[in-house]
């Protein structure tokens, strides 16, 4: 049984790093598509009801994007040399 428990805790950081990583990547996807189709958002909804806000998430979206990917990266190429 500790066989099969040791096998499955090895194959998790690995499913853990591509996890990360995807969800850094749909992170800046998503703040891109919400900054470049800020104009069609606004133009379904009307002028001027959604102000700033689409913006400010689409910055926040990129910056967290950013951030999780450099924790990923941070995180898993300390422990690939181990």
């Amino acid at each position: 049984m500790s066989l099969e428990h040791n096998e499955v805790k090895r194959s998790s950081p690995s499913i853990i790093k591509y996890l990360s990583g995807t969800m850094a990547v749909l992170f800046l996807l998503g703040g891109t598509a919400i900054l470049f189709r800020y104009d069609a958002i606004e133009a379904n909804l009307g002028k001027g009801k959604l102000g700033p806000y689409p913006i400010a998430l689409g910055i926040v979206l990129i910056l967290y994007g950013i951030f999780r990917g450099y924790r990923a990266f941070r995180q898993f190429s300390t422990k690939d040399d181990e």
